[in-house]
């Protein structure tokens, strides 16, 4: 087959690829996927996303950048509810599950229920409490940092989930409170 491409079999035991083309000694198989003229591929990570937001789509998606973000967007995220981030990340998963992306990774608000709607999906991922600071605003900045790190505390070790600290871009956070989140982060061995 063109690229590299070629056929041969896939065995799955207990949801993990066991061999590519022979079968496992004694394996026995109790479903079998037809997928000729089909094209296996591992499963697709995005690398980045705010997945609660798909209920902001096509919202203001004429306006410039800052216009939309800041005039439009950050003003209607004041009003979320926990409830609106977990079924909007349920949204976006599905979107993602349908298109064969099988882990993300996620920075947005409440934790609670993004870590909720990532298990009970079933995806992988990486999250983190989207992290906005600065000179302008130290004590909302120290805040954000805690509930991320009270979050990761509260919720490691639950299977296809990891935790990160994560700044949400340069013109949210100044280069202090970046420096900062490093810090952190390495100290809590996220580095």
């Amino acid at each position: 087959m063109p690229g590299g491409a070629e056929t041969c079999s896939v065995y799955i035991s207990d949801s993990v690829i066991a061999s590519v083309s022979a079968a496992p000694e004694g394996f026995v198989a109790d479903k079998t996927i037809q997928g000729a003229g089909k094209m296996l591929i591992p499963g697709l990570v995005n690398a980045h996303t705010h997945t609660s937001m798909t209920i902001f789509r096509n919202c203001a998606d004429d306006l410039l950048f800052n216009d939309w973000l800041f005039g439009k967007i950050m003003p209607l995220e004041d009003k979320l509810t926990a409830d609106d981030c977990y079924w909007g990340m349920m949204l976006a998963v599905t979107e993602m599950l349908r298109s064969g992306t099988t882990a993300f990774i996620d920075m947005y608000y409440f934790m609670d229920s993004l870590v909720r709607a990532a298990l009970d999906s079933g995806i992988r991922a990486v999250l983190s409490r989207g992290l906005i600071g600065g000179a302008d605003d130290p004590a909302g900045g120290e805040t954000r940092i805690r509930e991320a790190i009270d979050a990761i505390n509260k919720w490691k070790g639950r299977d296809r989930l990891s935790f990160m600290l994560a700044p949400h871009a340069p013109y949210t956070c100044d280069e202090g409170f970046q420096r900062e989140i490093a810090a952190e982060a390495k100290k809590q061995g996220l580095a």
